[in-house]
């Protein structure tokens, strides 16, 4: 009867020890893939914030270009007030150095934000690169799991077999 319950021990350490590896696989799979989601979903996140931060950019340098154009007729109008004449060489100078003005802000302010628009871009497909990785190792690591647990089944079996059970 000894003998029985003994190779019914051995039987149910084996099975878990099957099992226990089938398990952590799953596991380890489902880790992976949960990874690789989160990365997506986090590319897509960055991708449309980029979108609208590019919209919101070509309205931004619009308004700038109206906001441009009438300071320069407020210019234009107050330099008329005085009695100046518009078409003089220094007043057409002064009129050349405020819109050289107006456009080099409205210049740096979208180079600013192009560049702001890349490095989100450039964060999603690093998030998406990153998911992808995850997945490969989890599989690597999900792959290494089931062989540890098929040696471990597979010394067990031996162990029990020598020992007569």
């Amino acid at each position: 009867m000894g003998l029985e319950i003994s190779t019914i021990l051995a039987n149910a350490s084996i099975a878990a020890s099957a099992t226990a590896a089938g398990v952590s696989y799953y596991g380890q799979r489902q880790a992976a893939e949960a990874q690789e989601n989160a990365a997506k979903a986090n590319a897509k996140d960055l991708e449309q914030t980029a979108k609208a931060r590019e919209a919101e950019m070509h309205e931004n340098i619009a308004r700038q270009h109206r906001e441009a154009r009438r300071r320069l007729a407020a210019t234009r109008v107050k330099m008329a007030g005085t009695g100046t004449q518009l078409n003089d060489g220094s007043n057409q100078d002064v009129l050349g150095v405020v819109t050289s003005r107006l456009e080099t802000a409205i210049a740096d302010d979208a180079r600013r934000q192009q560049m702001e628009i890349r490095a989100m871009n450039r964060q999603a497909s690093l998030e998406r690169w990153q998911g992808s990785q995850a997945v490969s190792a989890g599989r690597l690591a999900a792959a290494g799991t089931v062989l540890g647990g098929i040696g471990s089944t597979a010394g067990s079996a031996y162990d029990f077999h020598k020992q007569g059970l």
